[in-house]
């Protein structure tokens, strides 16, 4: 889709204020559509092992799928993770038939973010506690 595309399904389907996340690998796409009228897109967070953490948030619930979308159940039923030299397995999915997962993630970054950030602070005063002696 061209980026006007984009724009026009979004605020044609009442969107352009909801939360958006898009790949961070887009940085212009993502200006360009928050400077056409779709100001909450934000691009998604990356970093050390955020895919795996993605996608373990993810395993911790259940994911239901309608039937009519065919393209997800085909996705998920091809979605499989890496193996090492010798053939084993390792936690690291193969980058490939993920669109739809990544996009999942995505829209579920900002719960797993918030998470992860109060498990930092916890610790950060856990540290502090520790360092008065208590």
């Amino acid at each position: 889709m061209l980026t006007d595309d984009i724009i026009n399904m979004i605020k044609r389907k009442g969107y352009q204020d909801a939360h958006i996340v898009a790949d961070s690998a887009e940085k212009r796409l993502i200006t360009e559509i928050s400077r056409k009228g779709v100001p909450n897109i934000k691009p998604s967070v990356k970093g050390a092992n955020t895919i795996m953490q993605g996608v373990q948030f993810i395993q911790g619930f259940k994911v239901y799928v309608h039937p009519s979308c065919v393209h997800t159940i085909e996705e998920l039923n091809t979605y499989t993770f890496d193996q090492d030299s010798e053939g084993n397995w390792i936690n690291k999915p193969i980058d490939k038939n993920n669109h739809l997962m990544d996009a999942l993630r995505y829209s579920l970054e900002k719960y797993h973010i918030k998470l992860k950030k109060r498990k930092k602070n916890t610790e950060s005063k856990t540290k502090v506690i520790k360092s008065l002696g208590l």
